[in-house]
């Protein structure tokens, strides 16, 4: 079923040279924040006997939806390999009063199949034919995200000089 989406791949070298530098490091200080700006909530309920009940659902819900974005992002970082992916599908989607956007893509994997998956964001995310990074587990690339979509991750590309190239000469 997904091979009828390999002649939509499209190799892009320059993202690819990008891509094999990269060098996931946790963001700390922004899973910090985000545990405090959950627990605000209860610190709220605790000092307010209004409406505690509904004070606490919402800490609950934020802490739980930060939580499998977090477990999410680590499943596929924790054995990680990265792939150029090309967007075949984006459709604009009106949800509230701000648009987002809904995007479908395929990927050759190192075991040289082909998968696809879909992600949602702001409008910036790439129109269709253009070219991603993906990251997906490589034990199981069923699991995969667009570096874009990472919150918990900092994905640098780091050069060659940086990484300590035996080869490169630095003054």
């Amino acid at each position: 079923m997904v091979y009828r989406y390999q002649a939509l791949l499209q190799d892009d070298e320059v993202l690819r040279r990008k891509l094999q530098y990269l060098c996931p490091e946790r963001r700390t200080i922004l899973i910090a924040a985000m545990i405090f700006a959950c627990t605000i909530p209860f610190l709220i309920a605790a000092l307010d006997r209004t409406t505690p009940f509904l004070l606490i659902i919402l800490g609950c819900a934020g802490t739980l939806l930060l939580a499998a974005k977090l477990s999410q992002e680590h499943r596929i970082i924790r054995s990680w390999s990265c792939a150029v992916g090309t967007v075949f599908a984006w459709r604009r989607i009106n949800l509230g009063r701000r648009p987002r956007a809904q995007i479908r893509y395929a990927f050759r994997a190192c075991d040289d199949r082909i998968y696809v998956g879909k992600t949602s964001g702001s409008l910036r995310l790439p129109r269709e034919s253009k070219t991603l990074g993906i990251l997906y587990n490589s034990g199981d690339p069923e699991r995969n995200m667009p570096i874009s979509q990472f919150w918990f991750y900092e994905l640098d590309s780091k050069s060659t000089n940086q990484l300590g190239d035996p080869n490169v000469v630095r003054k």
